[in-house]
Parts: structure tokens; C-alpha cells; sequence
């Protein structure tokens, strides 16, 4: 029945998501991403997925724009989540646009004034001065922190 073949997707989605999850704590964004990809085709409207999977492209640092999106949707669902705020803010941060990456890690930080990511790269970006912004390697530690969570 059209219920069970749900249930299934649902049920391969959270088993992908959990290994992409392991995935992302190794550094392996690429089977992450992949893994991802697959949680979204079994259950396209859940946000986590979604966010994460815009997340791991920019961390891979291709299809910034299908990052965006991804990461997009996951807010239109979820606004008050702020992982999504701070996962977009990095997409915009990775695609070089800065104004928008600070909105966001802005928003992130609204929702959730300890939120890791955000504060990292607030702080890295001198809040607002967007002149210099110093190598991206001091962002990978709290990066790999945020996945010990989710």
C-alpha cells in the first residue's frame, strides 16, 4: 500500500541522514553529499536533509547555487531553525557573498545566541567588516563540532 512504500522511504532517509551524518564528522562531505541526495529523493520535505545537503556542497565548494537552494528551502520550512540560518550563511559565505552570509549567521545567532558556526564566523569577519576574512582552515574545527550534535 501507498502508506508502507512511505514509511520505507521515511525509514532509508533516517538510516542516510545518520550515515551522512558520520560522513560529515570524517570529512567526507563527498559520500555525505551523496548520501544526502538520496535522503532527499525518499523525503523531499524534510528540512534537516536539505540544509545539510546545501551545506556539504559548499563545504565541497561546488554547485553553490543548488547549495543555495537546498538551504533555502530548509528556512521556507523551518525559519526559527537556526542550524539552517548558519548553513546558508556559509553557502553565501563560500559563494563570496558577504552581506548576505552576515544576514544569516545574523539570523542564526537571533534564534540561537550560542550557535557555534555563526559565532566563528561573526567573529572572524569582524562583525560587519567585511574587508578581510582570514583562511577558511580556523572555520573547519568548529565545523566538525556542530556534526558531534546534530
Amino acid at each position: 500500500s501507498e502508506m508502507c512504500i512511505r514509511d520505507r522511504d521515511r525509514r532509508t532517509a533516517s538510516i542516510s541522514f545518520n550515515q551522512a551524518k558520520e560522513a560529515m564528522r570524517n570529512g567526507q562531505y563527498d559520500k555525505a553529499s551523496l548520501l544526502l541526495k538520496n535522503a532527499i529523493k525518499c523525503e523531499p520535505k524534510n528540512p534537516a536533509y536539505q540544509s545539510y545537503y546545501g551545506f556539504c556542497l559548499a563545504m565541497l565548494n561546488t554547485n553553490l547555487h543548488e547549495a543555495r537552494d537546498a538551504c533555502k528551502k530548509a528556512i521556507q520550512m523551518e525559519f526559527y531553525n537556526p542550524e539552517y540560518h548558519a548553513n546558508l550563511g556559509y553557502v553565501y559565505f563560500k559563494a563570496g557573498l558577504k552581506s548576505l552570509a552576515l544576514k544569516h549567521f545574523r539570523d542564526a545567532i537571533k534564534w540561537d545566541p550560542e550557535n557555534k558556526i555563526a559565532k566563528k564566523f561573526l567573529s572572524v569577519m569582524g562583525e560587519g567588516d567585511q574587508s578581510e576574512i582570514g583562511p577558511i582552515d580556523k572555520m573547519v574545527g568548529a565545523v566538525k563540532n556542530i556534526f558531534s550534535k546534530i
